[in-house]
């Protein structure tokens, strides 16, 4: 029996017709893709790890995890200060020899202990053996003896001076404190000397407080008397009310009304110790109430 050619479902159903099959063309660029196993790629696409594709389009280079990992490998930063400053410290010792930075390092903190010391020197003020006073006989002052000194710094001439303001407190019947508290001013106002002129805050001013020339103070013979000058100082202190409880610079600005209160209070030290060298007499803290 003869076989009959089988039709085709497609092209005999009803209100169809056939389509037609078109042959697909090589594509030479697709042939040319090889995958890994060195077979012809069929040009799809691949999803698994390193696609024939992707490896075609970078010209058949193949990138490793290794290349991978070097390009992310972050940009080395420059050595933290502490690692620097170690290695320089390193380096100079493996240049110089620790006994040589030893040395070095000794005399560098001998030269800034000699540098605060001296600072500290300076910031003392005159002290009694940095001044050489002239070898004079000594003087007598309402009894006091007063040396060459230097006492607290100062020498004979103005520890007359300082003499003068004691003697006036003692004819008034005030004690060391209150001496003290009077040379004290002084030594603020003249430094213990004379002064036979004014500033620019007071002009008219004289004499070892610096008294002016407004009637308060008598006259200018008597401002530059240091006896009559202190004891006009000394009635005017013990007559304001409170004066016992006050500290020593409070005191001397309560009398003068010194631009700052506390101008005095670096001269207290020296102060007692004068009065105390020429008296022969302990200056107590307070005054006595």
């Amino acid at each position: 029996m003869p076989v009959r050619p089988r039709p085709n479902p497609v092209a005999s159903a009803p209100g169809r017709s056939a389509r037609p099959v078109i042959p697909t063309a090589p594509s030479p660029v697709r042939d040319a893709v090889l995958d890994r196993t060195g077979q012809r790629s069929t040009g799809q696409r691949s999803t698994g790890q390193g696609s024939t594709a992707r490896a075609g389009a970078t010209g058949g280079r193949r990138t490793t995890a290794r290349s991978t990992r070097a390009r992310r490998r972050p940009r080395r930063t420059s050595a933290a200060p502490g690692r620097v400053g170690r290695r320089v410290a390193v380096g100079v010792v493996s240049v110089f020899g620790a006994g040589v930075v030893a040395a070095a390092i000794g005399i560098v903190v001998l030269v800034v202990i000699a540098v605060n010391s001296l600072h500290g020197l300076v910031g003392a003020g005159t002290t009694a053996t940095a001044i050489t006073c002239p070898a004079v006989p000594a003087k007598t002052v309402g009894g006091m003896v007063v040396p060459r000194g230097p006492v607290a710094g100062y020498c004979q001439d103005r520890l007359v001076n300082a003499a003068y303001v004691i003697e006036a407190a003692q004819s008034l019947g005030i004690g060391p404190h209150t001496q003290a508290v009077g040379v004290m001013t002084a030594m603020g106002e003249s430094g213990l000397v004379d002064l036979d002129h004014g500033d620019a805050a007071g002009p008219d001013s004289r004499g070892l407080f610096q008294q002016r020339d407004n009637g308060a103070w008598g006259t200018y013979a008597q401002r530059m008397d240091p006896y009559t000058a202190a004891t006009m100082f000394f009635r005017k202190l013990v007559s304001i009310p409170g004066w016992k409880t006050m500290t020593p610079t409070q005191a001397a600005h309560a009398v003068q009304v010194n631009a700052d209160p506390d101008h005095y209070a670096r001269y207290w030290p020296g102060a007692v110790q004068i009065v105390e060298r020429l008296t022969g007499e302990d200056v107590p803290e307070v005054a006595p109430q």
